[in-house]
């Protein structure tokens, strides 16, 4: 896979020299976007001793926005140029969302360089969403508490991150696109460069570090069948543990496989997505622990608003405890209205079940959750 990806960008390589001079009058002037979401949450949860809401307050507030600067200029071979870099708006470890290059060119497809989603995260389809920062079952807002359980809804569908790397995409051929990522240090995008002398030290995948050398693969088809619209995709991830594995140790890749599919008719839309990962640590009591998540939804469209209803499940085996496995469900009423110009207010309801294998107090929590958020973009 990694060879095909570095054939692919000799040949983007050629394309982009193919023509001389191949210079844009302009140099490129970078525009300003983004967008800022706001929530607010009521939350009835378990407040027993030791449970996940025990003394805590009833509500709760969330928020998200980021800055983007783009840019582009198409060369005189005709070849697209594209910067960008996404800013966060909010501190935190990693302000700099992505950072990337891309070149276009409707004969050969497009390439991107630099700090970037790779094609499984790009191309993944997950049904009828309604709300961005709300959707029912790969949610960013979730306003309740997970206590000790580690199996809250935001699962990718890639292995990699938004760490440097590159990736290639066909042109949309009658609807069909594939495209593929490969990324040999995930979480380094920080400046620095990738060591390919010293490996890493094996500490298990939730270490930094722990797994490298991610390819992501995806497969996407859209078409229109007389009124049916239809999108579907399947997409793969892997990526290695690297090291020497100590005495009762192991060295496994990590794998992701993700199938989605939307319909829409008319006003109406439904779909959602099946994800299934499986992640080895030398680290852990137990070495593979399997991690399967699901959403299915349906939305309908009239005038200014969009009501949806959506159902999510995630089951993740425990990683300290052979046969055991934690689960949680979710399932959301979600209705959002345009405003105009970009703005967006939702509302919606959530209920909760989580469970954990053990029956830990502190890692279960059955929750109800209403919410009201308006979205700005810009």
């Amino acid at each position: 896979m990694k060879k095909v990806l570095y054939g692919t960008s000799a040949l983007v390589a050629a394309g982009l020299l193919s023509s001389s001079p191949a210079l844009a009058a302009d140099p490129i002037s970078l525009g300003i976007s983004g967008n800022i979401a706001v929530g607010f949450g009521w939350v009835n949860e378990d407040s027993a001793i030791g449970a996940p809401g025990a003394n805590d307050r009833d509500h709760a507030f969330a928020q998200s926005s980021e800055v983007i600067f783009s840019g582009g200029t198409t060369l005189d071979n005709g070849v697209q140029v594209t910067v960008g870099i996404e800013l966060e708006g909010e501190s935190q470890a990693d302000n700099i969302d992505e950072n990337y290059l891309r070149f276009s060119s409707d004969a050969w497809g497009t390439i991107e360089l630099g700090g970037r989603d790779g094609a499984a995260s790009k191309m993944v389809t997950l049904g009828p969403m309604i709300d961005f920062n709300h959707i029912v079952g790969v949610a960013e807002f979730t306003y309740i508490n997970f206590g000790t359980n580690d199996i809250q809804f935001i699962a990718g569908a890639g292995r990699g991150s938004d760490s440097y790397k590159i990736t290639y995409y066909t042109p949309d051929i009658s609807g069909l696109q594939i495209g593929v990522s490969y990324e040999p240090e995930p979480g380094l995008d920080s400046g620095a460069q990738t060591n390919a002398v010293t490996p890493d030290t094996v500490t298990g995948t939730t270490a930094a570090g722990a797994t490298s050398e991610a390819v992501e693969l995806g497969i996407r088809y859209k078409n229109t069948f007389g009124d049916v619209a239809f999108t579907g995709s399947v997409l793969y991830a892997n990526a290695s543990q690297e090291g020497t594995a100590a005495a009762g140790q192991f060295l496994d890749d990590n794998t992701t496989w993700n199938v989605g599919v939307n319909f829409s008719f008319g006003a109406m839309a439904i779909g959602g997505s099946y994800n299934a990962s499986e992640t080895n640590s030398s680290a852990r009591a137990v070495r593979e622990v399997d991690n399967i998540q699901y959403r299915v939804a349906a939305s309908y469209a009239t005038g200014d608003w969009t009501l949806g209803i959506g159902y999510g499940s995630r089951e993740q085996d425990d990683e300290t405890v052979a046969g055991g496995a934690d689960e949680a469900t979710v399932w959301g009423l979600t209705a959002k209205r345009s405003l105009g110009a970009g703005v967006t207010v939702s509302m919606g309801l959530r209920v909760w079940d989580i469970s954990d294998d053990d029956s830990a107090v502190g890692a279960e929590n059955e929750a109800t959750n209403v919410f009201v958020a308006t979205r700005v973009g810009f």
